[in-house]
C-alpha cells in the first residue's frame, strides 16, 4: 500500500483538468468564446438600447 498524501498549498499546484491528456484547449477555446460571444452580445444589446432612446429618456423609464 502506497502511503503518500498530497499536500496542495494554494490554487497553484491544483493540477489543470485536461493538459496531462492533450484535451485542454478542446476544453478552455470553446469556454473562452462562448465567455467572448455573451460579453459582446450584452455589449451590443446595451449600444442598441441608447441608439433607441436618448440618454436622458432611456434611464428615467425605467
Amino acid at each position: 500500500m502506497n502511503n503518500t498524501t498530497l499536500f496542495l498549498r494554494d490554487g497553484y499546484d491544483i493540477p489543470l483538468y485536461g493538459i496531462s491528456d492533450g484535451r485542454f484547449y478542446g476544453i478552455h477555446i470553446p469556454a473562452i468564446i462562448c465567455i467572448v460571444t455573451s460579453f459582446t452580445c450584452a455589449v451590443v444589446s446595451l449600444g442598441l438600447s441608447f441608439l433607441s432612446k436618448s440618454y436622458r429618456t432611456f434611464f428615467s423609464s425605467w
